[in-house]
């Protein structure tokens, strides 16, 4: 009644197989990774807000502090913005060297399974 199984069609059928479950994995890598960039800007982005409010709040209440400290307000004035942008461009560099190593191991783990299925 039903045609015998043939090794062509079982070969077919895992080929496919093969390939689903190739595309699966490549699809929640990709996922995953692109999580973890968001997840690593927006916490870059609150440490950046977080930081920038800090140097505000401090710098304004130093200067609103007392009229005989206007030396020391203008001290963390000349004090503040500079670590303050020093600390940003530091977090700029740590952002951009993550984003390199993920797109280098993005590569590394994309290149064999591109050649995988390139196979198929």
């Amino acid at each position: 009644m039903f045609p015998a199984p043939t090794c062509t069609s079982f070969l077919n059928r895992k080929k496919i197989s093969t390939v689903v479950v190739l595309v699966v994995v490549v699809v929640v890598v990709v996922v995953v990774v692109v999580v973890v960039v968001v997840v690593v800007v927006v916490v870059v982005a609150v440490v950046v807000v977080v930081v920038v409010v800090v140097v505000v709040v401090v710098v304004a209440y130093s200067s609103s502090s007392s009229p005989s400290s206007s030396f020391s307000s203008i001290s963390s004035l000349q004090l503040y913005p500079p670590s303050t942008s020093s600390s940003l461009l530091t977090l700029f560099y740590c952002l951009m060297m993550m984003i390199i190593v993920l797109g280098v191991v993005m590569m590394m783990i994309m290149t064999p399974i591109a050649k995988l299925i390139s196979s198929l």
